[in-house]
């Protein structure tokens, strides 16, 4: 019986690229929830569990001997899963309560995956991936197509995603609505490349040049179309935003995860390549032919701009964690932009 249970971490957990290869220690904020505490009494049948804010003790009764039954804990939360059964229990800190799901009891292998204080189980005889969501305490299921695989679930801050291939949509939940929300490919995209970042997700459908965003706050996609002539779209992430750039239109995009919005900023036609750089969920670029500098602020949620005098080009930035900074020759000026509070400040020299 014990090996119906296939852990996810090693089978079916896909963790999407990070395109930048770093820990953001901005987005990696200490997480609220405590581990979570429990006991097993084989005499009664029970799974015990503290709840970490009152100290009381939550009681789940079995139906079944204890050693049918596999436990998985995490971030506060606690999986009990009764293979005799085929009923899956799961606690939430959250709410304090227990939320039973029974499975058809012809599917084997149960597979489970965990992200942060959520659950997602997949049940092969019904083509359906069930979410445990702790801030309701309850199961959402979402059902895939019979001709579908087992699906590739992301799993990202709590938040996953799935992709159905043979209906060529992606399938999001957010842990914040505690709800499942879908965006629709192109049939000759197959297969789609989804990739997360700190709880969102992105993907291209190339076949109709546009990009697909979902916001884990608000719980909802995003879409964004591109210029015919931009033969390849490759979006960059920073923290918890995504860019890319138009080629055929000279545009760059910057998808606000808060907002969950797409914005546009357009550069002057005169500059072959549009090079964008990151820190922080902030997005940079040059304007080289017009002396701008363009900011996508994460603080502000919107592109701010600098320019200085004509004949300063090139103009030389100089990026840390906290600021932007470059000067003007010309006007013997030195401008910083701060990331944190999303302005721009200059000095005189």
């Amino acid at each position: 019986m014990m090996n119906r249970l296939l852990l996810l971490a090693s089978i079916l957990i896909f963790t999407a690229p990070d395109l930048t290869g770093q820990i953001c220690m901005i987005c990696e904020h200490p997480y609220p929830f405590q581990e979570a505490v429990y006991h097993l009494d084989q005499n009664r049948r029970k799974v015990v569990v503290l709840h970490n804010n009152t100290g009381q003790w939550s009681t789940l009764k079995l139906r079944t001997s204890l050693s049918n039954v596999t436990t998985t804990e995490s971030y506060g939360s606690l999986l009990v899963i009764d293979e005799a059964n085929d009923d899956v229990y799961a606690y939430s800190q959250t709410t304090n309560s227990w939320a039973k799901l029974n499975l058809n009891y012809t599917n084997d292998p149960i597979y489970v995956v965990n992200s942060r204080e959520n659950f997602a189980i997949w049940e092969k005889s019904k083509n359906t991936v069930h979410a445990f969501s702790a801030k309701k305490g309850s199961w959402i299921g979402k059902r895939m197509s019979y001709h579908s695989n087992i699906p590739e679930i992301i799993e990202s801050e709590g938040n996953f995603a799935i992709v159905d291939e043979s209906r060529d949509e992606v399938h999001a939940f957010s842990k914040i609505t505690g709800a499942w929300s879908s965006r629709k490919s192109s049939f000759s995209s197959s297969p789609t490349q989804l990739l997360s970042s700190y709880g969102n997700f992105v993907f291209t459908d190339q076949s109709k040049d546009e990009v697909h965003a979902f916001s884990g706050s608000m719980g909802k996609w995003a879409s964004q179309r591109s210029s015919y002539t931009n033969q390849s779209i490759e979006v960059m992430h920073s923290c918890r935003n995504f860019a890319f750039v138009d080629d055929g239109k000279d545009d760059v995009y910057a998808f606000d995860s808060e907002k969950c919005i797409w914005l546009r900023q357009s550069i002057s036609y005169q500059n072959e390549n549009i090079e964008v750089s990151e820190v922080h969920g902030n997005f940079i670029m040059v304007d080289d032919s017009k002396d701008v500098v363009y900011v996508f602020s994460r603080k502000k949620g919107s592109w701010l701009h600098q320019k200085i005098s004509y004949n300063s080009s090139p103009i030389e930035l100089t990026l840390n964690d906290q600021n932007l900074t470059f000067n003007d020759q010309n006007h013997r000026k030195l401008y910083l932009f701060n990331f944190k509070t999303g302005s721009w400040n200059q000095y005189r020299n």
